[in-house]
């Protein structure tokens, strides 16, 4: 039976080096490990599929801005002229990522507001607020968008590293009114409040990777007219702007893992049409619980700790601990292949490993002090050969009782009264040191013990 001297620390040690993981990796600086294994799993494993049938993309890019008078802001006849256009293609609905916080020509201006009224398809306009833009921009766009229907362009970014991995669901403006996240306002479904991650949508099946645009149908915008009504009709159609030279609007994927940053990164309208993507087809990334998540935790921390503790070399404990992390990683990327959550490969590996490491330096401490009080206690009385044996294995001083043939060795020394009571005591001790001694070597010389 494990007394709980022993037991004890078998628990206590690997369930304390998983909570320390868990700080570390999910709570605290290296936690950027653990997103860039989420963001892989993303890049290389996403199933890649034909690019959506319900998203349509349009976006203004440098040939586009090179139509006007000037680049910024969007020229407002334009987009009025566009949104026209689409209402005559018959498109599902619009969702325009430009931010009209500041006037243009007063014409201009007029044209692109009747042109959003006259609207026969809902058309959802970008909205911000003063985090984003300063006090007489929210001014004017809320002036502007007082009578439209207003979605939140923001995208939410991991303080961590930049990328961008959830939804943005909206939430009730200054003004009193709610308003939702684009994608949200574009699907017409209500998302709660908190954390929703964004399941990216896989690359159409002959594209380059990296071609991330492949994801969606997309075109310049200024070249709309020349497309066939077909290509457009019942679609839900995103415009915003494709500037990759200024940086402008451009936000990094977890595609970056593999691309590097400038490849990996995306428009903001192209991330709102993956989530707006995401919502019509009803793919969700669950997050999973807390309790689950300091399950794995536990789990791979005392696997590790019961690695440590089989009665093998320290490489082979190591050894397989590698490989069980490997085969953990493996199941992660194939889970999430076929659908399933991002669950953490990380920091459920570094408690493996940590507990491995640590049980087994506990392991050898204690074994260590054990070797050196067997050592201590019988070197003096046995022989060599059986001392080894007793340090190879400890468990020969076990109080169990076992049936062995040995040899059995009584010796007297003859005349030994008569002679004690005739030598005085100094000699007679010498006579005994030097029998005791001629005695002792020989029989330890064949591997034998002396009791008396």
């Amino acid at each position: 039976m494990i007394r709980r001297q022993e037991w004890l620390p078998l628990v206590a040690v690997p369930l304390g080096v998983a909570v320390m993981a868990w700080l570390l990796v999910a709570q605290g600086p290296l936690r950027y490990i653990e997103n860039w294994f989420g963001d892989l799993r993303v890049a290389l494993v996403t199933p890649r599929q034909p690019a959506s049938d319900e998203v349509v993309v349009l976006t203004i890019n440098d040939d586009t801005l090179s139509t006007f008078p000037y680049r910024s802001p969007v020229s407002r006849t334009f987009l009025a002229d566009l949104v026209t256009l689409l209402n005559q293609k018959g498109v599902k609905a619009i969702g325009l990522d430009i931010l009209f916080d500041q006037p243009t020509e007063a014409a201009a201006d007029q044209a692109l507001l009747q042109a959003l009224r006259d609207s026969a398809v809902p058309v959802f306009v970008a909205y911000a607020d003063q985090e984003h833009i300063n006090p007489e921009q929210q001014q004017y766009l809320d002036d502007f968008t007082l009578d439209l229907r207003r979605a939140y362009a923001n995208l939410p970014f991991d303080n961590v590293d930049g990328v961008i991995r959830t939804l943005f669901p909206g939430r009730v403006a200054a003004d009193g009114r709610p308003i939702p996240g684009m994608a949200a306002a574009l699907a017409g479904v209500a998302l709660p409040q908190g954390i929703i991650p964004l399941r990216y949508r896989g690359l159409a099946p002959v594209a380059a990777a990296d071609d991330l645009a492949s994801a969606f149908k997309h075109y310049p915008a200024h070249l709309a007219g020349a497309l066939p009504a077909a290509w457009l009709a019942g679609k839900i159609i995103l415009v915003g702007a494709d500037l990759r030279a200024s940086s402008e609007d451009i936000w990094k994927t977890p595609f970056a893992t593999l691309l590097g940053s400038k490849e990996g990164s995306l428009p903001g309208v192209m991330i709102h049409a993956h989530g707006l993507a995401q919502l019509l087809e009803g793919r969700w990334l669950r997050l999973l619980p807390t309790w689950v998540v300091l399950g794995l935790y536990g789990f791979a921390a005392l696997l590790g700790a019961l690695l440590a503790r089989l009665d093998r070399a320290a490489w082979v404990s190591v050894g397989l601990a590698l490989g069980s992390v490997l085969g953990y990683w493996a199941l992660g990327f194939w889970w999430y292949h076929q659908g399933g959550a991002l669950w953490p490969l990380a920091g459920p590996s570094l408690a493996m490993l940590g507990s491995t490491w640590w049980s087994h330096a506990l392991v050898s401490r204690r074994e260590r002090r054990q070797k050196q009080f067997i050592h201590g206690a019988f070197a003096r009385y046995l022989h060599p050969d059986w001392v080894e044996q007793l340090l190879a294995n400890p468990d020969l001083l076990g109080l169990t009782g076992e049936r062995r043939e040995i040899t059995v060795l009584f010796t007297d020394v003859a005349g030994f009264t008569t002679t004690s009571e005739l030598l005085p005591p100094t000699s007679l001790v010498s006579v005994l040191s030097r029998y005791l001694d001629g005695m002792t070597q020989i029989i330890m010389a064949h591997g034998g013990a002396v009791n008396k």
